[in-house]
């Protein structure tokens, strides 16, 4: 629908924000892209301003804005005044280009959004949360968009100085450091933070510590009220599956396809990773060693993990970590693998992959790398593993424990059937791997096993 409020009667150009910084890089793009009407995709998470970049853009006509949301009533009639007009000039907008999810509205408005790019009096606008989508890429080789994506719409550390500058905040040089690197360079993020610091704000108040304190907790409020309006004003927008989809993923820093589709268990795991990607800019692609690899952006997996422990039981939340922490294992992960059974309590797990490690790595394991979680386990667990033993004689071994590590040993010679009783490969040679003096004395080392030189 057309928004009236969006322009000045007086002048027919868009309402301006005063405390907004527009972004150089952005403006210049915009100011190459106007006399020659080329069209221009802007697109950047919720809050980078978009519109607002529109908004304190010099222009001398009317500009046409509307938001697009096919699920509303008159979107047809949004679509008929698109393609009426005289060949007056005409600056349209289009605001919302994520909201066009469904196959028929995009069919609907393609031929539409040709019509316009091929009609020289018309600058087209297009705005959305995410990056160019698939659907619109042949009209963009045929039409040759101007991109300007969240990158440029960042405010720069010289921009946020002068917008701090606007709101006459005068911060302690470690507030200023964390509000920059919290931010991102969001305007909208960089509003909700100015209104908090702003009562802080006192004459004399200096750079004492006590100052940066109560900022640095007004900045650390701030990013909670940040995280309720994405809730609020994002994924109250998302289709429910979509949001039950990204909430299972947040437990993880980083999932690929077969990750996905072990925790959330959905085998169209694949199609849902697309809806998230034309939803806005939540997912982060990248290809390692030939395997796509995604990761939520900050800011939405941090508001996703709130609201997950909110609506979730933890049974729920539980089984998302145990399965995170297979497909780890499964992928031999194994530090991760430990981080998420570690992160809902699955002990059987975690035992499980440490006695693994010490089983199959006798004197090679990786006993450093995982020392906090052989540290945390009970006594009585071990006193159950005779590979738990020899890996905790190890582990005391390399920290110079020497004492432990010979506690620990003793244990695994009072075993029934004495050091015989614990398993483990058997070198060339014959001799027995757990002639454990070998492997934790720096003093001794052993000729003929594989376990190496002197430690």
């Amino acid at each position: 629908m057309m928004r009236d409020d969006f322009v000045r009667e007086e002048s027919g150009c868009p309402q301006t924000d005063s405390y907004y910084i527009p972004p150089k890089a952005a403006m210049q793009r915009l100011r190459k892209a106007r006399p020659v009407h080329q069209t221009v995709y802007i697109w950047g998470g919720t809050g980078y301003g978009k519109t607002s970049l529109i908004a304190n853009f010099p222009a001398k006509k009317k500009w046409e804005y509307f938001e697009l949301k096919p699920s509303l009533p008159g979107f047809e009639e949004i679509l008929e005044q698109l393609q009426s007009g005289s060949a007056r000039e005409r600056v349209v907008v289009l605001d919302g280009m994520q909201n066009l999810t469904e196959d028929a509205d995009r069919r609907l408005i393609y031929p539409v959004l040709e019509q316009l790019m091929s009609r020289p009096e018309v600058w087209l606008i297009l705005t959305s949360r995410c990056a160019l989508p698939a659907w619109l890429k042949p009209l963009y080789i045929k039409r040759m968009f101007v991109l300007i994506g969240e990158e440029e719409l960042r405010l720069k550390d010289a921009e946020m100085s002068r917008f701090f500058e606007s709101w006459g905040l005068a911060l302690t040089p470690s507030a200023e450091t964390r509000l920059q690197t919290l931010s991102e360079g969001n305007p909208v993020f960089l509003r909700i933070m100015a209104m908090k610091l702003l009562p802080l704000m006192q004459p004399g108040q200096g750079n004492s510590q006590d100052q940066a304190q109560k900022e640095l907790e007004a900045i650390e409020e701030a990013r909670r009220d940040w995280w309720d309006y994405l809730e609020s004003r994002v994924f109250e927008q998302w289709d429910g599956e979509l949001q039950a989809f990204l909430m299972d993923l947040s437990v993880v820093e980083r999932f690929d396809l077969q990750m996905a589709q072990l925790i959330t268990r959905k085998s169209d795991a694949g199609r849902c990773i697309r809806m998230a990607q034309e939803a806005g800019h939540i997912l982060n692609e990248t290809v390692e060693n030939g395997r796509v690899v995604y990761e939520m952006i900050f800011p939405a997996k941090a508001a996703l993990r709130r609201r997950l422990a909110s609506r979730c039981s933890q049974q729920h939340i539980s089984a998302l970590y145990t399965s995170a922490g297979s497909a780890c294992e499964l992928q031999g992960r194994i530090l991760e693998a430990l981080s998420l059974y570690s992160a809902c309590g699955d002990e059987e797990g975690i035992a499980r992959l440490l006695t693994e490690n010490a089983r199959r790595y006798v004197g090679i394991g990786h006993y450093w790398e995982m020392r906090r979680y052989y540290l945390a386990l009970s006594e009585e667990t071990i006193l159950k593993s005779p590979e738990l033993m020899s890996g905790m004689s190890m582990l005391q071994s390399i920290q110079m424990n020497d004492e432990e590590s010979d506690r620990w040993y003793k244990e695994l010679e009072n075993l029934p059937g004495g050091r015989s009783a614990v398993p483990g490969r058997k070198p060339r040679g014959g001799c027995s791997i757990w002639t454990l003096r070998c492997l934790t004395r720096a003093s001794t080392g052993c000729p003929i096993c594989w376990c190496g030189p002197k430690l």
